[in-house]
């Protein structure tokens, strides 16, 4: 799974630091790609049920409205310590 993993990354790294490829690429692709990415990530979540815990964990503590916010499916990386980051959106306004 990691090499799916890998392969997509790869191709959304490439894209994105080619301005040329950037600009010919249809939208609709990268996010095709980017959705590729986060589904092949989850697919290799070993434990589903204690990444939802982490998530709902992550959301009581740190989730405020409209300055930082955790998806339903946002992806969960296991840390060796036994803790895990969770993905979240953070605001940042233009003048910061």
């Amino acid at each position: 799974m990691s090499s799916k993993i890998e392969q997509t990354a790869r191709e959304i790294v490439e894209i994105m630091g080619n301005e040329d490829m950037l600009v010919l690429m249809d939208t609709r692709t990268l996010e095709q790609l980017l959705k590729q990415l986060k589904e092949n990530v989850q697919a290799a979540d070993k434990n589903p049920k204690i990444s939802e815990k982490f998530r709902q964990a992550a959301k009581r503590q740190y989730e405020e409205d409209g300055q930082i916010e955790i998806d339903d499916d946002a992806i969960v990386s296991m840390s060796d310590d036994g803790g895990a980051y969770v993905q979240a959106w953070v605001y940042v306004s233009e003048g910061e």
